[in-house]
């Protein structure tokens, strides 16, 4: 079998979703003599298609379909979400045991610092290549409703390596809740992000909330 065709199982479900002109490779049916199910091959005139070029392929898929989803998350530009918010943080405890994950309570808070850090201090931006790639498949994810995974990777700016004190980073935090919720959702309205351009402040209250919200869960509050 030539190195350009090749089956993907995967791309089943890519392929009922979209259009078949609609991929710049030609996707057709196929018989599976083995498990007697509709396969997928794959053929591409002069390239070949890796496995993770096809990820990209269903990321792209993914995210048409990620933002025509209703924004119903919770508002943590709203006072009273934002006080829900720092109730739970403030129930935390240096000794509070996480439920999945290797950070302890005072890393993980320093982990949710960095998001703030990003929009409020001097933090480096990613070159042009990195940002287009987070921009085009990382973005539909990350500011999708679809709750993260458990013990799921992330980028390194967020890694969390050297212990931290609990005090000094909790109020770190909550005093970044505060100011942004201060500033308001039309403060962020069209706000650049540095990793994933202009956002709207409905997906800058998404970029916010949505990873608080795991990494609270993560300890149980």
């Amino acid at each position: 079998m030539p190195p350009t065709r090749f089956y993907l199982m995967p791309l089943v479900r890519l392929y009922r979703r979209l259009n078949k002109k609609s991929i710049i490779a030609k996707i057709f049916r196929k018989k599976c003599k083995r498990c007697k199910d509709n396969s997928l091959i794959f053929s591409i005139k002069s390239i070949v298609v890796t496995d993770f070029q096809c990820k990209l392929v269903q990321a792209s898929s993914n995210a048409v379909k990620s933002f025509k989803t209703k924004i119903t998350m919770k508002n943590i530009f709203d006072p009273a979400v934002c006080t829900e918010v720092i109730t739970r943080i403030e129930s935390l405890k240096p000794t509070s045991a996480r439920l999945w994950g290797k950070m302890t309570v005072a890393q993980m808070l320093a982990h949710c610092c960095v998001s703030y850090e990003m929009v409020y201090e001097n933090r480096p931006k990613p070159n042009f290549i990195l940002k287009y790639f987070l921009k085009t498949f990382v973005k539909p994810y990350v500011l999708s409703e679809k709750p993260f995974k458990k013990s799921e990777r992330t980028a390194s700016a967020f890694i969390i390596e050297e212990e931290k004190d609990f005090e000094t980073e909790k109020d770190r935090l909550v005093s970044y809740i505060w100011q942004t919720q201060a500033l308001g959702a039309n403060y962020f309205d069209g706000k650049e992000s540095i990793s994933f351009g202009s956002l709207t402040k409905q997906e800058w209250n998404i970029l916010f909330y949505k990873h608080l919200d795991h990494h609270l869960k993560q300890f149980g509050v």
